[in-house]
């Protein structure tokens, strides 16, 4: 009992001494990259994608090596609702009432922490909050990434329209609505600065 105690006061005191270092970068999201949600009526499917020009600005990033993970202080993606286009002024209003943009103007994903899979080496596990219409969930999300010149980050998450409290529009007297289901998928092109 007594070894117990000194080793957690060991280790507790290490901690203070050394605590992990933070790192701070600037990430800068090129114009190769891709953001796109995707959806369904009961008619058709369709596709709001994110204009990347509006993502101009480096984003800021504080983290921390903890054991094999990134955890991250600070690493928040700002996407303006009016970015998106769904392919016609009358869906795009429609997308735009669903995330109440009037309220809400923003979609924030914030990366909570990025560990290794550990079966596939290019794998990776994201830790992300989602935040849409003022209210936030958090999300665990596969990325595979590739490293060349830049580094390349592809995902895919799945989430419901109820996880935000978003009441689906319909159209034509209710005889076309939007599906529950709900498909973000990202093909990111990054550089650090």
């Amino acid at each position: 009992m007594k070894t117990t105690i000194i080793f957690i006061l060991s280790s507790f005191l290490l901690m203070v001494i050394n605590p992990p270092v933070k790192e701070s970068a600037e990430v800068i999201i090129t114009s190769e990259s891709d953001l796109s949600i995707l959806g369904k009526t009961n008619v058709h499917s369709f596709s709001c994608d994110y204009n990347i020009d509006n993502l101009n600005k480096p984003v800021k990033v504080t983290y921390q090596v903890n054991d094999n993970m990134l955890v991250f202080d600070q690493a928040i993606l700002q996407l303006n609702n009016t970015g998106f286009d769904c392919g016609g002024k009358g869906i795009n209003n429609d997308f735009n009432k669903l995330l109440r943009t009037e309220e809400y103007p923003f979609v924030l994903l914030e990366v909570e922490n990025i560990k290794p899979s550990p079966h596939i080496p290019t794998q990776y596990i994201a830790i992300v909050t989602i935040t849409i219409a003022g209210k936030n969930n958090t999300y665990q999300i596969p990325l595979k990434v590739v490293k060349t010149e830049m580094m390349n980050v592809q995902g895919t998450l799945n989430l419901k329209l109820r996880d935000f409290d978003l009441k689906a529009p319909s159209r034509v007297m209710g005889l076309i609505t939007v599906k529950e289901q709900i498909q973000i998928n990202f093909d990111l092109s990054l550089m650090m600065k």
